[in-house]
């Protein structure tokens, strides 16, 4: 899709940003407690200190994450919403869900390995790409949307074009 160069506000960019925090908390907390436990001291206290209070919470409530999925699809996403919302909030919008539901498969497949694969040294680098992947795709598109650009998540993106009748380039 081709960059348009309307201006986009700064709050229309933050909200943006706000439902990337789903696929985040579902990576932390399928496959952050076991990489994180690996790497160096200051890294899980940089964890401790920002995410781990709102992971736990996330944990225990596990009604929590379905309901904030069919709220954000209803008011966001949904041609029939009550509100009018911007195109590139939807978008975005969408793209958080399904890579929430894609982050979703992935810990479900990784459930069902043996634990002698889960924590032997194929199964840690499963995992350790699984984590980085649900990172570096959630910081890829919190800077896009806090730019106010479309991101190009090869079939993430394209379905969510897809979805909301964007075409796909």
């Amino acid at each position: 899709m081709k960059e348009k160069k309307n201006h986009i506000s700064i709050i229309i960019r933050l909200f943006c940003v706000i439902p990337y925090l789903l696929p985040l908390l579902e990576g932390f907390q399928d496959f952050g407690h076991i990489v994180l436990a690996d790497y160096p001291f200051g890294i899980m206290k940089l964890y401790k200190k920002t995410f781990m209070s709102y992971v736990i919470f996330y944990s225990n409530n596990p009604w929590l994450s379905i309901i904030i999925f069919f709220l954000l699809y209803y008011f966001i996403v949904s041609a029939k919403g009550p509100v009018p919302i911007h195109r590139i909030l939807k978008f975005n919008t969408l793209q958080a869900i399904i890579l929430y539901m894609v982050i979703i498969v992935f810990a479900n497949v990784f459930r069902l390995f043996p634990v002698n694969f889960k924590f032997g040294l194929y199964g840690m680098m499963l995992c350790n790409t699984l984590f980085w992947f649900v990172l570096s795709t959630v910081f890829y598109s919190v800077w896009h949307a806090l730019k106010g650009t479309y991101t190009q998540i090869p079939v993430i993106s394209e379905g969510a074009k897809m979805h909301l009748d964007f075409g796909i380039d």
